[in-house]
């Protein structure tokens, strides 16, 4: 349909269509179901590394191929390239594995009850709300510091395929169990990554493209390593018999993080300007990290999932598990960011005065005691 479409409507109907065709959920399900849980993280790496190979060899190609073949015919390439991809599906993709065929169907209701699988979801929302919002203001930086834009894939896909080659890091910390540790440690070169473009929104001076690249590299150092681990996490923490439905609705969370980012990060550009725009992000990510002291795994409660694994997995899902400071603090920081930036003009926040400011700090600083059953 959006190779036959004349319309702005008919190309929007289209690509509705063959977003509803995604078949994320169902790759990733299927590979959970034909990998051990000892190497998952890595199959799911290497998807992931396809993914971003191919996400950089399409900003080099698309605009070349549509000055060549048109809109059009670049729908028409993928829906050739689609028709291809059914082949391997039939006569090279091993089938599902019998004992998961025969097991018994289960509720999707038990899915949206699973706290930790909610928990991943809404941090992979976050994550891609974040990576959507800074590229409001990326590509007009890049302008800004001298480079056309039709030369922005260059210092794109050098940032996407330096970053792939530093991912084989991740693999030898899993080997040695400290999977928890490149986790955190990803959550912190996003955070870099944010409060870098931040620091040179705010300088007020010409950012150079080098500082720029470097600020990409950092960045995707540490997403591509989130975007290889959470889908494997989110498949141990399921039940067998959900996993295609528990991976689901991770990519449809993933997927409106991608919504949010194109509409918040527009409305934190007209609120705040590019400063504005990557203090939220900062703040965003910021809260995936435990404070000091809190993140004990031997503190954490505990499930049962037999899934995962005691020495490269707990750790992490103990650290969702619990509940501090990973997802639960991000959601009404991101809807408050999100009012803030819609209702600006209608009430007159910004106009405090700094003793009401101070009062009100002073007086919301009492710690919140934690659940008993997240102790």
């Amino acid at each position: 349909m959006a190779t036959l479409a004349t319309t702005l409507t008919g190309l929007l109907i289209g690509r509705s269509i063959q977003g509803a065709g995604a078949v994320s959920a169902a790759v990733t399900a299927l590979l959970a179901d034909q990998t051990r849980d000892v190497v998952r993280t890595k199959a799911m790496a290497l998807v992931g590394i396809s993914i971003g190979l191919m996400f950089a060899i399409a900003l080099v190609a698309a605009p070349l191929l549509t000055a060549w073949i048109g809109l059009s015919g670049l729908f028409g390439l993928t829906f050739a390239l689609t028709l291809a991809g059914i082949a391997p599906v039939l006569w090279v993709v091993p089938p599902e594995p019998r004992h998961h065929a025969d097991a018994p169907r289960g509720h999707y209701s038990e899915v949206l009850r699973h706290g930790d699988l909610m928990r991943v979801n809404l941090v992979v929302c976050a994550l891609h709300t974040v990576q959507m919002s800074m590229w409001v203001s990326v590509p007009a930086m890049l302008v800004q510091a001298g480079l056309p834009k039709a030369q922005h894939w260059e210092i794109y896909l050098s940032a996407i395929v330096l970053s792939l080659i530093a991912m084989g890091g991740l693999f030898s910390m899993e080997r040695h169990g400290r999977l928890r540790a490149a986790l955190l440690l990803s959550i912190g070169l996003v955070l870099a990554g944010q409060v870098g473009f931040g620091v040179l929104a705010a300088s007020g001076a010409t950012p150079s493209l080098w500082a720029l690249g470097v600020t990409l590299f950092v960045f995707f150092c540490g997403f591509n390593v989130l975007e290889a681990t959470q889908p494997s996490l989110a498949s141990r923490m399921s039940p067998d018999n959900l996993r295609g439905a528990a991976l689901g609705t991770y990519n449809t969370l993933q997927s409106i993080g991608l919504f949010l980012g194109g509409a918040v990060g527009g409305l934190l550009v007209k609120w705040g300007g590019a400063t504005g725009l990557f203090t939220a992000t900062s703040l965003i990510t910021l809260a995936w990290l435990p404070g000091p002291g809190r993140s004990s795994p031997s503190r954490a409660r505990r499930g049962t999932e037999e899934t995962i694994s005691p020495r490269r997995q707990s750790r992490y899902a103990a650290h969702l598990r619990s509940g501090r400071g990973c997802a639960s603090p991000i959601w009404p920081g991101l809807l408050c960011v999100i009012a803030g930036a819609t209702f600006k003009d209608t009430f007159p926040w910004h106009r405090s005065t700094r003793s009401s400011s101070s009062a009100i700090s002073g007086a919301t600083r009492k710690p919140v005691p934690f659940p008993a059953a997240t102790r």
